[in-house]
């Protein structure tokens, strides 16, 4: 114990007589130090959380956009079940006033229902694609 006594008192002594500045300056450099360190982490935590705020607006952008594209493809497939109700529902009369359309084909449409929607009448061969455009038109018009 005493040999650890006297090598304490030569470390003490040795070292105040060869420290190149004194507590309170050596504190003073630690503590500015430690503030730098902790304002460049600061600056790097807030430019993290600048970068995910803009990746959450690009998110929320992203999903506001699927949700118009889905709302504007839902009215798309709205409008083609509203083309496909009408053709299921539209008189013989009706049909034989559209250019194009006379009674042989009339007869095929009313015959061939119903329809899922309005362009199965060309996919099943019943009109041709330049007759089904008077077709659609005409059905736009009267559903309005």
């Amino acid at each position: 114990m005493r040999n650890f006594l006297i090598g304490l008192g030569l470390g003490i002594a040795a070292g105040t007589m060869i420290a190149p500045a004194s507590g309170d300056e050596s504190r003073a450099r630690v503590r500015g130090r430690a503030q730098q360190i902790f304002h460049r982490v600061r600056r790097r935590v807030n430019r993290g959380w600048q970068k995910a705020a803009m990746a959450g607006d690009v998110v929320r952008s992203i999903r506001s956009r699927s949700r118009t594209e889905r709302r504007d493809a839902n009215a798309g497939d709205d409008r083609e079940t509203g083309s496909a109700t009408r053709l299921n529902t539209i008189s013989r009369e009706e049909l034989l006033e559209i250019y194009g359309i006379g009674p042989v084909l009339a007869d095929k449409i009313i015959q061939n229902r119903p329809y899922n929607r309005a362009e199965e009448v060309v996919e099943r061969g019943i009109l041709p694609q330049s007759t089904f455009g008077n077709l659609r038109e005409a059905l736009g018009r009267k559903s309005a």
